[in-house]
């Protein structure tokens, strides 16, 4: 475990105050404030009553690819889930408008459990890479609620196995890693905003009705872009 503060020298070791370097990829409730690098071998607070406190006055980020899970389980398309239950925040980022709650929450439950976002499989917990080191994010002052719910210890290997969240994990590396090859490449901001669009709204793509699996065709979705993006744009060949 590390423990980081947000004026201290980032972990990365640039030099920078870690809040305005690699923190920045936080939520700002976690930015400024100090926080815990938690590794595999580290033991958590974890468990849950099923209260539903977390699932209620949040904005829960989306990934491209929680869209998709989220468009399948609910049969509705990845354009349907954009328009109807998420928002875009000044900043550019898409999430789930949790005020006054989450609008998939079912009393106190969660009616797409299956399907739920990745940053709701890892909560409270939130995943950040640096350099090349995966770590798990923690608040280092309790929330208000998290010694009442959450009154089990456990790895974070094993929570994050429990979680089944490295699927998601892995899709949104290879989002990353895509938006980061047009970015060395010179694209312009106009048209990573576009890639990114598109990725979202990935049915709007014609994938072959081959593909056996939603990882498999979120894959093809994602090549099938930069191949028209890097076609397209004198600027990223």
């Amino acid at each position: 475990m590390r423990l980081m503060d947000p004026d201290e020298s980032c972990e990365c070791g640039s030099g920078d105050r870690w809040a305005e370097c690699c923190g920045r990829a936080l939520p700002l409730t976690l930015r400024y404030v100090p926080v815990r690098l938690l590794a595999s071998d580290d033991t958590v607070r974890t468990g849950c009553d099923r209260g539903g406190h977390c699932c209620r006055n949040v904005h829960v980020p989306l990934t491209p690819f929680d869209v998709v899970r989220l468009s399948r389980l609910l049969h509705i398309s990845t354009w349907n889930v954009l328009s109807d239950y998420a928002v875009v925040t000044p900043e550019g980022a898409v999430e789930l408008d949790g005020t006054p709650e989450c609008p998939f929450l079912d009393g106190n439950l969660c009616s797409v459990y299956d399907g739920r976002p990745d940053s709701c499989r890892s909560y409270p917990f939130w995943r950040l890479q640096i350099q090349h080191r995966m770590w798990l994010v923690e608040r280092h002052t309790c929330t208000g609620c998290w010694m009442e719910c959450r009154s089990e210890d456990a790895l974070v290997a094993d929570v994050v196995r429990d979680s089944h969240i490295d699927e998601g994990w892995e899709m949104d590396r290879l989002y990353q890693s895509c938006l980061q090859r047009l970015e060395n490449l010179g694209s312009s901001d106009d048209a990573i905003e576009a890639f990114m669009a598109r990725a979202y709204d990935s049915d709007s793509l014609p994938i072959s009705a081959g593909d056996t699996t939603v990882q498999e065709r979120f894959r093809h979705v994602l090549e099938r872009l930069m191949a028209e993006f890097e076609g397209a744009n004198p600027a990223v060949q």
